[in-house]
Parts: structure tokens; C-alpha cells; sequence
């Protein structure tokens, strides 16, 4: 068995609705079997950032996404973990 290394971003878009709940932006998956989050493979020359931007845009359809903030997966499970947060 072979391993091959794959290197993808994606991102979580929100908004508040009136009522200041947040609404998440979902995509259809495996046929519209599942739901997910818009994420892809990262292209040659693209940062981790552009790769999240235009995933985002080309999954949601939505050409404005505005307020970007950028965390590795790495950053965020550390944070989780420092703060206890999923520990049994």
C-alpha cells in the first residue's frame, strides 16, 4: 500500500441573521447524501489562505466572503486542548 500526501484548506462561512443567530454555510456532498464545508486541494503556487478564499467561493457560490481570519487545524486543536475542552 502506497501513502500519498494531500494538502487541502477550507474554511467555515458564516453570517448573523437578523435575529443575531449564526448561520453556517453548507455544501452538498456524496449526492446530496451528506453535508460538509467548503474545502479542496491547494494548488500549485497558493497559499493555504487563497486555497480556503477560493474554495469557499467556488462551493457556496458566493463571490463576496467578507472578514477572512486564517488558523491551522493544528492551532485550533491546541486551543481546544489547553483549554480542556473534549477531555472525558
Amino acid at each position: 500500500m502506497t501513502t500519498r500526501f494531500q494538502l487541502s484548506a477550507g474554511g467555515v462561512v458564516h453570517r448573523r441573521d437578523p435575529a443575531g443567530r449564526i448561520e453556517v454555510a453548507l455544501i452538498a456532498t456524496q449526492g446530496g447524501q451528506r453535508w460538509g464545508l467548503p474545502k479542496g486541494l491547494v494548488e500549485e503556487g497558493e497559499s493555504l489562505e487563497e486555497t480556503a478564499l477560493r474554495e469557499a467561493r467556488e462551493e457556496t457560490g458566493l463571490e463576496t466572503i467578507g472578514q477572512a481570519s486564517y488558523r491551522t487545524e493544528r492551532e485550533v486543536l491546541r486551543q481546544v486542548s489547553e483549554r480542556g475542552e473534549g477531555q472525558p
